[in-house]
């Protein structure tokens, strides 16, 4: 299997170097050989273009007898996604150049801060030709399928935390005192209330008995009178707008059916992502930690790939920008932070696994009060428990293990120690 995201130190004398400028719609080419430019050229975003591509690539190769051709180019945004199946259908090798990196280095070359398409391309296949970049992963089959997966689930969750916040902003303004009432303003019993009577005057015009009723039957009986008379009263003194009332009331209505269709959809992408975790087995013994759920392996490998791609959980932990730098010079000592140089979606999936653990799982438990019992604050203390969960992830994969409690308070073996036990 092929390793994810290894660097290629090395390109070979002689190998036509072609270094391409990814737009949304037209890329623009520059091959080189032994620093010479060959050609530069516009590349259209579709198919017969990409064909004359590989046909001008085979017909330099031939005119110069170059020994290979190696394709370059930024993972800009989404645009270079389908270049990059094309090639990788068609067999042709291609590497990757971070953005940053081409922003560092375009300056180098002219001392200007210039930025053209020409140029660009450029600098690109001038860093191919130096060695500084790597390899490039491309999911396939199932592990696309939870990329994809993912990044509807997190796309769906954030328009979930929006249309809650138009929900509080509208409450904030037709009945502010309603969102102190109830501590989830999307529960059940709040959900039934706003759709029978959202307004202060709607709410008394039912009546305290009518009220009670509806609160009682929408809680299951979890809510006692007292709550409706609560309600009642805060409807009776409330400082609520009562202008454009019959707009303010049909825009709650639009955002509560919104946030049940956004919620439906959320329950779709996970049923989805839940059946295709069925495929992969080393999800299994990932599964096996406590407190870690199926949703949260699925959004995990969604983002890193098969994890027997990678030879050590550095590079997961470099991944997911969560690798440690610091800035020091003479006497000055600077702290160490993370780079945050890597998937900033796998960092977030990573931070919301870790909490449920810290509370249901006695490793994370133990090992979140010794960072706060040392001094470290919560917010660095759950950033080492996410390269710590990483690390035992790729354990339990590489051993072909379920989690053990007991095994696991020890310290994570590295991957060289476990080549030698085994």
């Amino acid at each position: 299997m092929a390793k994810h995201h290894k660097q290629i130190a090395y390109v070979e004398p002689n190998t036509l170097i072609v270094g391409i400028d990814i737009g949304k719609s037209v890329h623009f080419v520059k091959m080189m050989l032994e620093g010479r430019q060959i050609a530069a050229f516009k590349l259209y975003n579709e198919g017969m273009s990409f064909m004359s591509l590989l046909d001008k690539i085979r017909q330099v190769e031939k005119h110069h007898r170059c020994v290979a051709a190696l394709i370059g180019m930024e993972p800009t945004g989404h645009y270079w996604l389908p270049l990059a199946y094309f090639l990788r259908a068609h067999k042709q090798p291609f590497v990757l150049i971070q953005p940053s990196h081409v922003r560092w280095s375009k300056e180098m070359g002219d001392n200007s801060p210039l930025k053209t398409d020409d140029k660009d391309a450029g600098v690109i296949a001038d860093m191919i030709r130096q060695g500084k970049s790597h390899s490039a992963y491309l999911p396939e089959g199932v592990y696309a399928d939870l990329r994809a997966l993912t990044a509807m689930r997190y796309h769906k969750k954030d328009q979930i935390t929006q249309a809650k916040n138009v929900l509080h902003r509208i409450l904030d303004v037709l009945f502010p005192e309603f969102v102190t009432l109830f501590s989830d303003i999307t529960g059940k019993t709040a959900r039934e209330l706003l759709n029978v009577a959202p307004t202060p005057l709607q709410i008394q015009a039912l009546g305290i008995d009518e009220l009670t009723t509806l609160i009682q039957k929408a809680s299951n009986r979890r809510l006692s009178k007292a709550k409706a008379q609560a309600v009642f009263e805060a409807a009776h003194t409330s400082i609520g707008v009562t202008q454009a009332r019959a707009s303010v009331c049909l825009e709650l209505m639009q955002t509560l059916c919104l946030l049940d269709l956004l919620k439906t959809q959320l329950q779709e992408i996970e049923t989805q992502m839940n059946e295709h975790l069925q495929h992969i087995p080393q999800a299994g013994y990932m599964c096996s930690i406590p407190g870690l759920g199926p949703i949260s392996v699925a959004s995990i490998l969604g983002e890193t790939g098969p994890f027997e791609a990678y030879e050590a959980p550095e590079q997961l932990i470099k991944l997911a920008g969560l690798n440690l730098f610091e800035i020091s010079s003479g006497h000055k000592k600077g702290k160490r932070r993370i780079t945050k140089r890597g998937r900033a979606r796998l960092r977030r999936i990573l931070y919301t696994a870790v909490l449920p653990l810290i509370f249901h799982n006695p490793i994370f438990h133990q090992a979140y009060h010794r960072f706060k019992g040392a001094g470290k604050p919560t917010q660095k203390a759950i950033i080492a428990l996410c390269s710590k969960l990483l690390r035992i992830l790729f354990a339990l994969v590489y051993k072909q293990e379920t989690f053990n409690i007991d095994c696991n308070t020890k310290k994570e073996k590295t991957v060289s120690q476990i080549k030698k036990a085994a």
